[in-house]
């Protein structure tokens, strides 16, 4: 590659990058969040690198850059960790980039590549939240990279390092060790026609425990107390091993995750990847096709039959894949027909925030509302889930502000896992209302049950005052569902015990 060739691959990466790392920093989330957002927010705060969920839970390399994160002095830090998010996805859509330019494409088809992936609903929507998918699909993007260079060129040091980064993405979430089946038979091919050496193994062993050495070193801890096979099976499935074990997802699951999902196909995405799937072995060769369709397969496999609420936030690896092929795919098209190509793609880029700017308006027009099991004080559901920018998005921080003034000054207040994390961070960064007691639902179980004293009950509900978020089933106590009444005041809930059963007992 001569020198010019080198200075404009690293032009358009930078470019790329400093553009929609300046796009997701703009429309970050400014506040705590809910759910998974809340709940790493809260746990990186505290310091909390493991809370019982499975090792699959943990993401320790996640934690780490988290607590760095803590330390930076650069605005609020739930700005700080939801940024990171960004960063990590502005990340890989430069990789992006430099992937389409590594398979011969034209710079703007590089850059318009990677752009259509940039502005698409799953990817824009997770780098403005604390998560940890955008990171992962970083080292995603970089695994193809290298991948490409090991089957262009086979030496040691690539291979070597792609383990290393495989490594790293085990240590961000177990997700990364999908695309590991395509590396391995890419690998293994490589060592039959002997264009790799046998010593290649051990090293690339060696440098995937070095990657991945905090979930590793969790691992081993594990094992040491638990047996092997518990820890394994604890760092691969966690608490879900039905779900990542199912064959089909749910219904109930099936259509909120499959309307979030075409969101990301509001442009020509998936023309573009057909065709690139169709011309893939003309322009790039058999061998770079077959690992990138086969990349591109496991992975929608995966995630088309993992039957979790937020599904659609597993499709992260899966789009990035489609977009490779779909830029090969814009790149035989602008061989073919440029005005078509650049129409294509500057609709694929301009088209979709569009439509995620229009549809809530419109469904609110047309009275269509999103219908959840229970409604979150300030949450406009279909505006949440469908408008990616989170900049102005404060439903979370109003609740929580709101319910802990509420049941301030020392009320117990039982929150479940949507939003005890948003209170509990809300709670520690102000130092407002530190006497407000916030009771995860297991506790007030373990109240309920065994009780007594000063834990009575009923005398927490004399002295203190109870309340809950919502009165709905999986998001109240049952023994509160069942054996007390709850009246809505403010944002929460007031719980009155009935006195009969307090009497049988």
């Amino acid at each position: 590659m001569s020198p010019s060739e080198t200075r404009q691959r690293h032009l358009v990466w930078w470019g790329v990058f400093l553009s929609f790392a300046a796009l997701y920093l703009l429309t970050t989330q400014r506040g705590v969040g809910w759910q998974d957002s809340g709940i790493f927010q809260y746990r990186i705060l505290q310091g909390v690198w493991y809370a019982g969920e499975g090792l699959a839970r943990a993401h320790p390399l996640y934690t780490a850059l988290g607590r760095l994160i803590l330390r930076l002095p650069l605005g609020a830090y739930t700005w700080r960790l939801n940024a990171l998010s960004g960063i990590g996805m502005a990340l890989a859509v430069a990789n992006l980039a430099a992937i389409l330019l590594e398979l011969e494409s034209r710079p703007w088809v590089a850059v318009a590549g990677a752009a259509i992936l940039g502005v698409a609903h799953t990817p824009w929507w997770l780098a403005t939240i604390a998560e940890v998918y955008t990171l992962g699909v970083a080292g995603l993007t970089l695994e193809i990279l290298l991948l490409l260079r090991l089957i262009d060129h086979p030496r040691p040091r690539t291979a070597i390092a792609l383990a290393l980064v495989c490594g790293l993405g085990f240590s961000l979430h177990n997700l990364a060790l999908v695309g590991m089946a395509v590396y391995g038979l890419v690998g293994l091919i490589l060592l039959v026609q002997r264009h790799l050496p046998l010593w290649v193994i051990p090293a690339a062993a060696g440098a995937f425990t070095v990657g991945g050495g905090l979930l590793v070193g969790m691992i081993v801890q594990q094992a040491l107390e638990t047996g092997l096979w518990p820890a394994i099976h604890s760092a691969l499935f966690g608490i879900y091993a039905s779900q990542v074990m199912t064959v089909l997802p749910s219904l109930g699951n099936l259509r909120n995750n499959l309307a979030l999902t075409a969101l990301n196909f509001g442009s020509l995405l998936l023309p573009l990847l057909l065709w690139g799937i169709w011309r893939a072995k003309e322009r790039v060769g058999r061998t770079k096709a077959a690992a990138l369709i086969g990349l591109f397969a496991i992975e929608l496999l995966f995630v088309i039959r993992y039957d979790v609420p937020d599904q659609f936030t597993f499709m992260l690896p899966t789009l990035a894949t489609i977009a490779v092929l779909a830029g090969i795919g814009l790149d035989d098209l602008a061989d073919r027909r440029p005005r078509l190509a650049w129409s294509a793609a500057l609709v694929s880029i301009l088209l979709p925030p569009l439509l995620y700017g229009l549809i809530p308006l419109a469904a609110h027009r047309l009275g269509i509302d999103l219908t959840r099991a229970r409604a979150l004080p300030y949450r406009d559901e279909m505006r949440y889930w469908v408008t990616p920018w989170k900049h102005n998005e404060t439903s979370a921080q109003r609740f929580a502000q709101e319910a802990l003034a509420q049941v301030a000054p020392d009320g117990i207040l039982i929150a479940d896992w949507t939003t005890i994390d948003t209170l509990r961070v809300q709670q520690t960064l102000t130092g407002e209302h530190p006497e407000v007691a916030i009771y995860a639902i297991s506790r007030w179980r373990n109240v309920w049950q065994n009780g007594s004293g000063e834990s009575d009950p009923y005398r927490l509900q004399e002295e203190h005052g109870i309340w809950i978020v919502s009165p709905v089933k999986r998001y109240a106590p049952s023994s509160i569902l069942h054996y007390a009444d709850t009246e809505q005041e403010g944002v929460l809930y007031r719980v009155t015990l009935h006195p009969e059963v307090r009497a049988e007992q």
